[in-house]
């Protein structure tokens, strides 16, 4: 219960983080857990934030991993490290479909931070996302070490791209690129959206 509440009042952390503590808690309590209390604890944790989606598919995950056949624990082992090498997957996907150039996201997305500090752009243009200022949080941590970081509106150039939070999925996880690049002369756009497949 002190998970849940501690889930559903943080505001800092982004959804794979989120998602993380969410497994934590379900792997401390699994190990002495009967198959009911296992699935209402699971259930619990994935209602502490109904609207987040990466938590609910990382414990949907732990709950498939174990009626696969593996026991509580390991069930939620598998899912912790799934979640956990996720970044390096989108890293290496995202590297060829998201630009060195100029990049523009909207909020904060422990992903994108992962991916954006990885793939480092050479501009990164961050709307402030209010009333909660999250787009600044996100723009504070990627100036850290990776260059500009501006709270600007995106005017899009030569060769851009939009890059928005990632989807936990069961067992995948994506990033949704869209590139907009000057087709000719004429200045129009083609716009091509791509999944980043972990």
């Amino acid at each position: 219960r002190a998970a849940v509440r501690e889930i559903r009042a943080d505001h800092d952390r982004g959804a794979r983080e989120l998602a993380l503590a969410a497994l934590r808690a379900l792997h401390t309590v699994s190990a002495n857990t009967t198959e009911n209390e296992f699935r209402e604890s699971a259930r619990a944790l994935a209602l502490a934030r109904p609207m987040m989606a990466a938590i609910q598919n990382s414990l949907a995950l732990a709950w498939s991993r174990h009626l696969a056949g593996s026991d509580h624990k390991t069930a939620v082992s598998e899912a912790m490290e799934t979640i956990e090498i996720a970044p390096e997957g989108i890293s290496l996907a995202g590297r060829s479909v998201v630009p060195a150039d100029t990049v523009m996201t909207y909020s904060y997305s422990s992903t994108v931070v992962e991916l954006l500090s990885r793939i480092q752009p050479r501009r990164a243009i961050v709307s402030e996302a209010r009333p909660l200022g999250e787009g600044l949080k996100l723009a504070r941590a990627l100036s850290h070490g990776n260059g500009d970081a501006d709270d600007a509106a995106m005017k899009i150039t030569d060769r851009a791209a939009v890059v928005g939070g990632a989807q936990l999925g069961v067992g995948l996880h994506s990033v949704t690129v869209h590139t907009t690049v000057r087709a000719d002369d004429a200045g129009r756009d083609r716009r091509i959206a791509r999944p980043v497949p972990h």
